[in-house]
């Protein structure tokens, strides 16, 4: 069923006082306003592109929403920050009520823009609700004040000014932790490098991870967590990943009976063989040679 443009219900929760009204107010940065927004069925948003800084924090729902070139699953308690001239789009997930809370913010000043994307928000929209909570705290008490009938406006300023200084800290952590994770690579990358060499170069014989290890002279346990951060996967994962490949080849490029394709790659025996095969590939490995 081919998806309908959103109907977005959107409530006003907060809109700018007029420079007349409220001098405080229009000092940036300034909350032109605050809106629940609330979209049911099964729709889609075209791309399109933000004027103005816009968070958006998800009350209910999921979604999946395109930034740029990046997909993101979004689900309640997630953050999302649409920067100004960015593209993005979205689209329901299984027709879920969706609802979020979104935000537009005007810092009146380019020279702000340039120093954010420099300093590396170009490269951070989305924050995952594992560990955005001090963003939440924040965004939860400015909501409240903003529906307020005897809102403060002093008070959504000071709330305005903690939710950035909260996403800056954010943004300069999970930078300081690429750069760690960097250097620390530079070991991790020598040492995944070699042990997967090994791996390639010996996945038909009997391998156990302490016999890796001592390839690259460490212990079983300090390679199998280093190996890990290297690779994403473990190393007796990584083995059988090696020897499925090369079992799916002589599959598909021999006619050697699958006792014999289990015992050329590594696998103990054919039944051990299968259950694997069966468990990652979901088919037998005799269907996945006649294609069915």
């Amino acid at each position: 069923m081919k998806k309908s443009a959103a109907k977005v219900k959107a409530t006003i929760i907060y809109n700018a006082p007029s420079r007349k009204e409220d001098v405080l107010s229009n000092i940036p940065p300034k909350l032109n306003y605050l809106a629940r927004h609330e979209l049911s069925g099964d729709w889609i948003v075209p791309l399109q592109k933000s004027g103005n800084y816009t968070i958006s924090y998800i009350q209910e729902g999921r979604a999946l929403i395109k930034i740029g070139k990046k997909k993101y699953k979004a689900k309640k308690g997630s953050i999302f920050i649409y920067k100004p001239h960015q593209a993005y789009s979205g689209e329901s997930v299984k027709n879920h009520h969706y609802q979020t809370i979104s935000i537009q913010v005007d810092f009146a000043d380019e020279e702000f823009h340039h120093r954010a994307v420099k300093s590396g928000w170009k490269d951070i929209n989305y924050f995952p609700a594992k560990d955005n909570w001090k963003m939440r705290r924040v965004l939860d008490v400015l909501v409240k004040e903003s529906e307020k009938k005897d809102k403060n406006p002093l008070l959504i300023k000071n709330y305005l000014v903690e939710l950035f200084a909260v996403i800056n800290e954010y943004i300069e952590s999970k930078l300081k932790n690429k750069v760690i994770r960097k250097k620390n690579l530079g070991f991790a990358g020598e040492m995944g490098m070699k042990a997967k060499a090994f791996i390639e170069k010996n996945y038909f014989k009997k391998i156990l991870l302490k016999d890796i290890a001592a390839e690259v002279n460490l212990s079983p346990f300090r390679f199998a967590h280093v190996f890990k951060e290297y690779a994403g996967v473990s190393p007796i994962e990584y083995v059988i990943k090696v020897r499925m490949e090369n079992a799916k080849k002589l599959l598909r490029t021999t006619k050697k009976p699958v006792s014999e394709v289990a015992n050329d790659t590594g696998f103990s025996d054919q039944n051990y063989f299968t259950r694997i095969f069966k468990n990652i590939e979901k088919i037998t490995p005799s269907r996945y040679r006649s294609g069915k």
